[in-house]
Parts: C-alpha cells; structure tokens; sequence
C-alpha cells in the first residue's frame, strides 16, 4: 500500500527514531530517579534515607545496596541516555525494577500511586526489556564502537 505523498525511504528511520525515543525517555526516568537517590533532590531520599526505606523492606545490607541502587540508576540510566553500552546498561535497569517489582509494588496493586502501586514500575520493565533486545539504535554513542562494515549508516 503505497501512501500519496510520502515516500518508503522516510519509513526506514522510524524505528531508529523510536528506539531513540524510547532511550531518551528510560535513560531521563532512571537518571532523575538516580539523583533522587544519591543527592535527595525533587523530592528524593538521599542515600542514607533510601537505606532506611531499604531497611524497611527487609533488603539486606540495606546501607550498600542504597549506595548500588542509587548509583546503578544514575550511571546506567544516563548511559542509556546517551546511547552507550545500551543492552547492558539497560538489563541493569531492568534487574533493579524486577526486584522493586517484587519487594514493593506487587502487593500494593496495581492503580495505586501514592501507595506504590505496580502501573507506573511494570511499562519501565517492558521499555528496558525492549531496549536489552533492540540496543541504541543508530542515533547512540554504540554506534562509534561496531566495526564500520557492520554499521547500517
């Protein structure tokens, strides 16, 4: 089906376009929740006080996994961000939101945001997972580390 007006070749950059989008929009979300964590800033614990919330949860070592949390999602979220090291940095993302998945939001249900409830936490499990299969796309800093006969520019 051949639309008037348009043509196939602009067709051929939207799911680079999207992958960009979607990288731009998890690696924002995991960045600000990382500052959050390590600087309590807009409205975030600091790392001492995410400990305590860890603490609550009966997470072990909650003082270091505070450190591991708040700075895996800064580093990864802001790696995805930029397009480098996007698979992994991105199964990191998603390994952290499995876990809070099943500590925290499960059983708060689904539609309940002021209680932490899993509507918000399970579409950013499903964006990471999508960029683990799909990588940076050609608009990522990944770009400049694949041999030039494999790049699709």
């Amino acid at each position: 089906m051949k639309i008037k007006g348009l043509k196939s070749e602009y067709f051929v950059l939207l799911p680079h376009l999207g992958t960009f989008i979607l990288r731009i929009t998890i690696g924002l979300i995991y960045t600000i929740y990382g500052i959050q964590k390590v600087f309590g800033v807009w409205g975030g614990l600091n790392l001492s006080g995410t400990a305590v919330l860890l603490s609550g949860q009966y997470i072990p070592y909650p003082y270091y996994m505070a450190y591991f949390l708040g700075f895996s999602e800064l580093i990864a979220g802001f790696a995805v961000l930029v397009g480098l090291k996007t698979r992994f940095c991105a199964l990191v993302l998603s390994s952290i939101t499995v876990i809070a998945l099943v500590t925290v939001h499960f059983d708060q249900g689904i539609f309940i945001p002021d209680k932490g409830g899993f509507a918000c936490p399970f579409p950013l499990l499903a964006s990471c997972l999508a960029l683990v299969c799909w990588g940076s796309g050609q608009y990522g800093l990944d770009i400049f580390f694949i041999e030039k006969s494999k790049r699709k520019i």
